[in-house]
């Protein structure tokens, strides 16, 4: 009975693939790892498939298209499995329909994951309580329902084209395709492994699922095999123009990829994406077989190459500049951008604005406040939104009114920009209750869908589609469905330019906002504001800094780029530029010659700390002088005390990663201790108190003493999307201890200076 197993043929194309596809089953162990052991969780990767929304539910629906991206990866499988191996099975020329039959007794693996993702998707929203047991089932039955909707179509386009006249158009094809010489090179290597030994099989799997045996099958003529070979060609014939026209369908589908309608679930997109590969890896083999990873390595190095030389340039813009004209960038010219003239004006003008802050407390000396937010993702948007509301509900709207600056990274700044605009359109209309739940609702919406979506059908191959803003043209990419999308999400709050934040924050309507993404090529600062900084780019106390020499922090995109129209620049471009996500939203390339790139602001400080500290530097006269003391209001998603995690009997591997990781899992803590220690400084040298009071996003987990004891809520994870028990999660914390503490303590500092 187990030698019949073993030789059964689902069991040995199983072991074929592991023999021979090791690719293949890379993406398969990929699939059960996100379920089964949770890999990416950081970045809620699992989630996209628990937890897949389609236009903001997570429903029959969108299982149904999740089920639909299995099924396209599932018969982009199956074909190319036909298309590489085949041939190994001698028997299958006798076989009637032997792509089907191939297909069905291939299956173990398919039908073993659809078994696991309905019980995980079942257990993750019955546990989680976001749907009742049966409601799960039905819509895990959905996701079944999906994949053998697109297995129908499959089996019905192969029925289609095995008719009589079809199969011999087929064959005519497969004649004419003889004459090349790598089809004559391809058959040839067909034919050897056909005359070898072969797999050896001994029952397999009918169309109606009945057992049959290869041993009692009559042996092959001569003739027919030389015949049966023909067969195999126009099958493996049929199977490459199905993943041609898949292929071209998925690029077809990018030209629609900002309509509501396409924006697929993210987990679909990526069984969409590894079917990609499956497809690109059968069409190869089936005209370069035992060449196909030769050819293929020689294709990547060419393509590195073009990409090199600058013939292949894949550019990702910020709407709103002009591209058509290029900024030299050096650093003699970085250094011509500063100058005494322009830090004593810049000074000046930004204390006027200080002025005018001060007036509308009408006080003497009130207490100025500096919120700093932290970046990740819309987690952070929606935990910097969540506390903004809360704290400036409890402050009877004076938190705003007593900021003097917005500084952060990412997600973060993103959440904070958006408070900050409806307060403005509140101050400006008087109608509009910047309080309201639907706010947090709108921040803490999915934009990780589009994105995804767009960057496996437009920016992975080709992008052909071009944008027009009004005055300038660009390449349609992943950024701008990005800002799209964040757009439409925030019923299009933020759809201004930079310039039409100039008059608010030079009236002390709203605070300032500095925006400082860090450019990738010498890793100084890019400060974004409608208002001249140019203090924040160097500091001129510094006695190591002199005329000759000067210490460039950053430039200014107001000075540096005004001859690109940078005050044009779109403001959600301006946030994506400190908000890129690897591989997510790309680094922005600016128009300079040689050109450079910006990404994430978090990549020199997650928390916004270091430009409030530096703010603070440069008009620590004034704060002693106009105010009672500077308090920073930090908001970050992650605790500033970490819990110490005990290490035993590490792996081999893990030892082997601990140098490299360990620095990537303290980069954090170590831009705290960089903070904490510039304000250690900064409070030696004031007059005045400088107060820290901070917000944390806090789940259960992180409140325990021991966090790995007991089953305990998990944290948000760190993207661009969230599932409904994270945004309840992330809600519910401002309702920890600690979080009401450091609402007593803001509460008193403002209490205190409203009574002087």
């Amino acid at each position: 009975m187990g030698k019949k197993i073993w030789l059964s043929f689902p069991v040995q194309l199983l072991l074929l693939n592991f023999k021979k596809n090791q690719v293949i089953i890379l993406l398969w162990i990929l699939l059960f790892g996100f379920l089964l052991l949770d890999w990416g969780k950081l970045f809620g990767i699992p989630y996209l498939f628990l937890d897949p929304e389609y236009q903001g539910k997570v429903n029959g629906r969108s299982l149904f298209i999740l089920g639909l991206g299995f099924g396209i990866f599932n018969a982009s499988f199956q074909i190319t499995c036909y298309i590489l191996d085949s041939e190994r099975f001698r028997f299958l020329i006798g076989v009637k329909n032997a792509i089907f039959r191939y297909i069905i007794n291939n299956s173990l693996l398919p039908i073993l994951f659809i078994f696991v993702f309905c019980r995980c998707f079942w257990k993750f929203q019955v546990e989680r309580g976001l749907e009742e047991p049966f409601d799960a089932f039905l819509e895990s039955m959905a996701f079944v329902g999906g994949f053998l909707w697109v297995q129908f179509f499959a089996f019905f386009y192969f029925k289609i084209i095995q008719s009589t006249k079809l199969l011999m158009f087929s064959k005519n094809i497969d004649q004419r395709l003889r004459n090349l010489s790598l089809y004559r090179l391809s058959i040839w290597k067909r034919m050897r492994i056909q005359r070898g030994s072969g797999q050896k099989v001994g029952h397999f799997l009918s169309s109606d699922f009945s057992i049959e045996s290869t041993v009692a099958r009559p042996q092959i003529h001569p003739v027919k095999f030389q015949s049966g070979t023909g067969i195999f060609s126009s099958n493996h014939l049929s199977a490459v123009v199905l993943e041609l026209i898949t292929i071209f369908l998925l690029l077809l589908l990018g030209f629609f990829s900002e309509a509501a309608i396409f924006q697929i679930p993210a987990g679909a997109s990526i069984f969409l994406f590894f079917g990609f590969i499956l497809m690109i890896i059968g069409a190869i083999s089936f005209w370069l077989r035992g060449w196909s990873m030769t050819i293929f390595l020689g294709i990547t190095i060419l393509i590195n190459i073009l990409f090199s030389l600058g013939i292949l340039n894949r550019t990702y813009q910020a709407f709103g500049l002009d591209y058509s004209k290029q900024v030299s960038y050096n650093n003699e010219k970085v250094k011509n951008e500063a100058s005494d003239a322009l830090f004593s004006a810049d000074s000046l003008q930004t204390i006027s604005i200080l002025e005018k802050w001060k007036a509308k407390s009408q006080k003497s000396k009130p207490k100025m406040l500096f919120i700093c937010t932290s970046g990740g993702g819309i987690r952070s948007a929606t935990w910097t939104m969540r506390t903004l509301q809360y704290v400036d509900s409890v402050l009877k709207s004076q938190l705003l009114n007593r900021t003097a600056l917005i500084t952060g990274a990412s997600g973060g700044l993103l959440g904070a920009a958006y408070y900050r605009e409806l307060y403005l359109q509140n101050r400006v209309s008087k109608n509009v209750d910047y309080f309201e739940r639907k706010y947090i609702d709108n921040i803490s919406k999915d934009i990780l869908n589009p994105v995804v979506f767009s960057l496996i059908t437009n920016d992975i191959v080709v992008r052909l589609k071009k944008f027009h803003d009004g005055k300038y043209e660009y390449n349609s990419d992943r950024g701008l469905v990005f800002e799209q999308t964040l757009n439409k999400n925030l019923n299009f709050a933020l759809q201004k330019n930079l310039y039409h934040y100039k008059n608010p924050e030079r009236e002390a309507i709203i605070p300032m906002m500095i925006i400082a993404p860090v450019i990738v090529n010498d890793g100084r600062k890019l400060y974004i504001s409608p208002q001249p900084i140019s203090y924040m780019t160097w500091d001129k106390s510094n006695r190591n800094s002199t005329p000759e020499f000067k210490l460039m922090k950053g430039i200014e995109l107001s000075r540096f780029f005004d001859s690109c129209d940078a005050m044009r620049l779109n403001f959600c471009s301006a946030l994506r530029m400190n908000a890129t996500f690897p591989y997510i939203t790309p680094n922005v390339t600016l128009p300079t010659k040689p050109s450079i790139e910006v990404m994430d602001g978090g990549l020199s400080d997650n928390f916004g700390v270091s430009d409030a500290l530096n703010f603070i530097h440069t008009f620590q006269k004034w704060i002693e002088q106009e105010t009672s003391g500077a308090v920073l209001v930090c908001i970050r998603d992650t605790p500033k005390e970490r819990p110490f995690k005990k290490r035993n009997n590490d792996s081999w591997f893990s030892r082997l990663a601990n140098p490299v990781g360990s620095v990537y899992a303290n980069w954090a803590r170590n831009q705290d201790q960089n903070n904490d220690m510039q304000e250690q400084y900064l409070t030696g040298s004031l007059s005045v108190p400088l107060e820290v009071v901070t917000f944390q996003y806090l789940s259960q987990t992180d409140l325990l003493a021991n966090p790995e004891e007991g089953k305990n809520e998990e944290r948000a994870s760190l993207s661009w999307h969230l599932t409904t028990f994270e945004k309840k999660s992330i809600e519910s914390s401002i309702l920890n201890k600690e979080n009401q503490i450091a609402l007593k303590r803001i509460k008193q500092l403002v209490e205190s200076d409203t009574l002087k």
